[in-house]
């Protein structure tokens, strides 16, 4: 026969952890539905955009942040991956409720179009010692370049090869100059029609009896560089799969 079973009652101690269990795993739940748990450094936007005026050489960012921890919070680096962004920041630790700003410095340079730069924000907040800022630019398009690599065999005639360029409608550039960086290859510019944006681009070997590289330079009026690569390979390695 199997007697009944004594029923034990939870200590008012036990009960007392279990409430406080429920409670982390509540906050946990929390956590996790929303994606992230808040980060001692509040930055308002990680975001930024910004178009810039017709000539400008560099846009300024600035990312406001503030220490809502409850401790200190250093920021122990910053990391880019261009060299074209500079991110700096003379003040290292912040108190609780301490506000502060990073500024950031993007380089336009020859880029054309759309660009996202990422800034990592590394620091002492044991929770998230990584934060992610993302600048982007919005420039101007390039022109449309086909095709973009050339190339001769080696010992075959040198003719010329001709590329077609586009460029955009709506750009406020033209295409001012054009040579070859190694002087391996000659290069003429032949416009389209009138009031078209289109041109060719005629490149020829100075000689294939030897192997040869070249870059193609397109030079514009706005600051912007686009490239042609030519080549002259060697006839084994146009046989090779």
């Amino acid at each position: 026969m199997i007697g009944n079973r004594h029923r034990q009652r939870a200590s008012p101690f036990a009960v007392q952890v279990i409430g406080h269990v429920a409670v982390c795993v509540c906050l946990l739940m929390t956590c996790l539905l929303d994606g992230v748990c808040a980060a001692d450094l509040d930055f308002p936007q990680r975001h930024l955009q910004a178009t810039p005026a017709p000539g400008a050489k560099t846009v300024e960012f600035a990312f406001p942040f503030t220490n809502q921890g409850t401790s200190p919070v250093t920021i122990t680096d910053i990391q880019v991956g261009c060299n074209c962004v500079v991110a700096q920041l003379e003040q290292k630790t912040f108190a609780p409720e301490e506000r502060g700003v990073i500024p950031v410095t993007y380089t336009i340079g020859s880029a054309f179009g759309v660009q996202q730069k990422a800034i990592q924000v590394i620091s002492t907040d044991q929770d998230h010692p990584v934060i992610v800022l993302v600048v982007e630019v919005k420039l101007p398009e390039g022109p449309t370049i086909t095709p973009k690599f050339l190339h001769w065999v080696q010992h075959a005639p040198a003719d010329s090869k001709s590329v077609e360029i586009s460029i955009p409608a709506d750009a406020t550039w033209n295409i001012v100059g054009v040579y070859d960086n190694k002087d391996h290859f000659t290069v003429a510019l032949v416009p389209g029609e009138k009031e078209s944006r289109k041109m060719t681009l005629l490149v020829t070997p100075q000689q294939t009896g030897r192997p040869a590289t070249g870059v193609i330079v397109l030079e514009t009026d706005g600051g912007m560089v686009f490239h042609v690569f030519a080549q002259v390979r060697p006839a084994a390695q146009e046989q090779a799969p």
